[in-house]
């Protein structure tokens, strides 16, 4: 089925960014050589100034290439998807505003670069989004790669952060920090690879849908994922981008989702919220629908270190004066 992607079709891509690699180590090598005779003169200024263009030089192919790389993968996913029957996504064509995860209401600027929705049998969508915060020189763009599995059920709000993608093993890379009362602990080694979050009154429910051989597919399959079931979806949410211009990664991701759908499907395919009372409605009350978020640790800690470097001085003087007199 991943034959239709063609390697031909990039090619225009693919010199695009020869050409400017070419042009990059001709510039570079030009400066270097035309900068030769300061350095060994000891003109060390017009040497620092040489070595400041090649510099930037080197920073415009870096953000080029990364235009080029995600139009070398909208290009072959396109076609894939015009191939395959598959709707395609990108920023023009879809607003990630519409989406509930809680990776989509971060930041600004919120891009999805390219993707795929599913249009026959399980609903589902694979992408490449961005988010911004900050402003100016204080911005900074976060990448990943998202997929989104339509269940057929709404379930409560559960997050499943996994350890595999922390930093440094310990500190969560997730954009949201959730009150510690909401960790439910579930058996086995399933704690190892994620720490997951249900609303308080909801741990049973999630215990519902977590049976042992659903932990364990979680184990064996997402478990550098994290994961969120929130209303009727499920998503999983990488730290890096997927690789969706490589048929193999392409295929690899296809499969992921047929192998969890199953499980997951008949898990919440029974479930109703017992404090909604009507199984008909197909709700979750509103103590089941959101997790309490909570400010981080870290964040209170660097927020305490710049207020005693404010008060500090002021301190010190006080108690100075306070001594003197």
């Amino acid at each position: 089925m991943l034959a239709v992607i063609q390697s031909k079709v990039t090619k225009p891509v693919f010199y695009s960014y020869l050409f400017l690699m070419s042009v990059f180590v001709f510039v570079a090598t030009l400066v270097l050589v035309l900068s030769m005779p300061a350095l060994l003169s000891g003109q060390f200024g017009q040497t620092a100034q040489s070595v400041i263009m090649v510099v930037i030089i080197l920073i415009v192919v870096r953000i080029s290439r990364r235009h080029l790389q995600v139009a070398r993968q909208q290009v072959r996913l396109r076609a894939f998807a015009a191939v395959n029957g598959f709707s395609y996504l990108d920023s023009v064509n879809t607003s990630i505003d519409a989406y509930n995860g809680m990776m989509m209401n971060e930041g600004h600027t919120r891009t999805i670069y390219a993707g795929i929705r599913s249009t026959l049998g399980i609903q589902y969508e694979l992408a490449n989004c961005s988010y911004t915060t900050g402003a100016g020189k204080n911005s900074r763009t976060y990448y990943y790669g998202f997929i989104r599995i339509k269940l057929p059920r709404r379930l409560p709000h559960v997050v499943l952060d996994a350890t595999a993608n922390n930093t440094f093993g310990r500190f969560s890379n997730l954009p949201v920090t959730f009150r510690d009362g909401q960790k439910l602990s579930l058996e086995g080694d399933f704690d190892k690879y994620f720490t997951l979050y249900a609303p308080a009154e909801y741990k049973a429910d999630a215990l519902y849908v977590f049976t042992p051989d659903v932990m364990q597919l979680f184990i064996e399959r997402i478990h550098t994922f994290d994961a969120e079931i929130i209303d009727d979806d499920l998503y999983l949410y990488s730290p890096r981008l997927f690789e969706l211009d490589s048929p193999a990664s392409l295929q690899a991701l296809l499969d992921l989702v047929d192998s969890i759908y199953p499980k997951l499907y008949n898990q919440s395919s029974y479930y109703a919220d017992s404090k909604v009372g009507e199984r008909a409605v197909n709700d979750i009350a509103p103590q089941g629908e959101r997790l309490k978020s909570r400010i981080s640790y870290i964040v209170i800690a660097i927020i305490v270190f710049f207020v005693l470097i404010l008060i500090l001085p002021t301190l010190i003087r006080l108690v100075g004066s306070l001594g003197g007199s």
